[in-house]
């Protein structure tokens, strides 16, 4: 999902909602709403930080995630959700700032901080891809690819080596083959 320039969206979606349910009166049918809207969109920022490389990020959304979770709902008293809540707000709104989506800060090079050029691009997303592949860890000899003719190991929590997970996962040929 693309959101450049709005990536403040999922943020304000999920504020909206937990600044609404403070209000005292709200059925419970709207906590339960908010757990399904909520979840998803934690879920969805956790993603977004880890593609970023922000493993602090990942974790408070993570948990965050865990905690709205509407399959195995956290029980806690109205008071402590309340705390909770503003607590997330609090969170989200930091977020907004602090979290940036890769294309954003793709938009200025590494080195000097000039701006990208078009022949910079292809650079930029090797170095991405790469950085992905890196973190896919190493290949497992006791386990084999599930890839048809495939006869390397397959990395942890996956049934592909890393060349055909990262196929999988970006949907492209993998570049790399170390």
């Amino acid at each position: 999902m693309n959101l450049s320039g709005r990536t403040w969206v999922p943020q304000s979606i999920a504020s909206v909602l937990l600044v609404w349910a403070l209000y005292p009166e709200n059925p419970y049918a709207y906590y339960i709403l908010l757990r399904w809207i909520c979840c998803p969109i934690f879920v969805f920022l956790a993603v977004q930080a880890s593609e970023n490389g922000q493993n602090g990020w990942v974790w408070a959304f993570g948990v965050t995630a865990v905690l709205y979770n509407p399959i195995f709902p956290v029980h806690l008293n109205r008071e402590i959700w309340s705390v909770l809540n503003i607590a997330t707000i609090v969170l989200l709104a930091i977020s907004v700032v602090r979290l940036k989506r890769w294309d954003q800060a793709a938009n200025v090079s590494q080195v000097g901080g000039a701006p990208r050029t078009a022949e910079s691009e292809p650079n930029i997303l090797r170095e991405a891809d790469y950085a992905f592949y890196r973190r896919l860890g190493l290949e497992r000899s006791d386990v084999t690819c599930k890839h048809t003719g495939c006869t390397r190991g397959a990395i942890a929590l996956s049934v592909f080596c890393r060349v055909h997970h990262f196929e999988q996962v970006r949907k492209k040929a993998c570049p790399f083959n170390d």
